[in-house]
């Protein structure tokens, strides 16, 4: 299986609020996306915000959760100032939530979003 990263992006740094996406196909989810060959995962982690946002990731960090997780890298950062959204991309909106039961329905609840969410619930 390829290598995937998930994002964390706060709002700013209280980190009361974080962004989800809707994806037009799948529905509401954390950004991230595939790592391309030779991309380190922080570098995937901010292009595929910003393709998906158009914002930029601010201050990222690789942050390890569990060896048990589906993705290969989760990554974390702030909100940062209007970037350039991929032409084309799946995602149709993104919104500020304070937590993933604010939800309005996951598009992955197999995933151990728990492990994402408990973590949250600590501000990562």
């Amino acid at each position: 299986m390829k290598p995937f990263c998930v994002v964390v992006c706060f709002e700013d740094a209280s980190r009361r609020r974080f962004v989800l996406v809707r994806n037009r196909r799948r529905g509401w989810e954390l950004p991230g996306g595939w790592i391309e060959d030779g991309e380190d995962p922080l570098e995937a982690g901010r292009r595929e915000f910003e393709e998906e946002t158009g914002r930029a990731l601010g201050d990222a960090r690789r942050v390890e959760l569990s060896p048990g997780a589906p993705w290969t890298a989760l990554v974390t950062g702030l909100l940062g100032p209007p970037g350039r959204k991929a032409e084309g991309d799946v995602v149709v909106e993104w919104r500020l939530v304070q937590s993933l039961r604010d939800a309005p329905g996951l598009s992955f609840p197999d995933d151990p979003y728990h492990l994402i969410g408990s973590a949250l619930d600590r501000r990562l």
